[in-house]
């Protein structure tokens, strides 16, 4: 119960942190949420500022796993996870109540 809490907690913090970054819509199929920020970093068609974003939160991922803490790896990228498809269905949610275009996944790379 408390893992499901405290996961709950965080993929509501890492929604904002996608939120305020202005980060592009996710892809319907992504490998990991380093997959998700790695390809951001990489696409040279972005904002300089989304990109060194997205290369922040993807360092803050791999910490973990680069220090052998695997637990909390594992509850990080379960609640990263759950941040992005929130994330993901909120363009769906804004394009069908606003009219609005959302961008594509071309520009994710």
């Amino acid at each position: 119960m408390y893992f499901l809490q405290v996961k709950k907690r965080l993929s509501l913090e890492f929604e904002k942190v996608l939120r305020k970054g202005n980060f592009p819509e996710p892809p319907d199929y992504i490998e990991s949420p380093d997959d998700y920020f790695a390809r951001i970093v990489d696409n040279k068609n972005l904002d300089d500022d989304v990109r060194t974003g997205a290369a922040v939160w993807f360092g803050y991922l791999m910490y973990p796993r680069e220090n052998l803490k695997f637990q909390e790896r594992v509850k990080y990228a379960l609640a990263w996870e759950s941040a992005i498809q929130a994330y993901k269905e909120s363009f769906s949610t804004r394009e069908s109540s606003q009219g609005y275009q959302g961008q594509s996944n071309e520009k994710y790379g």
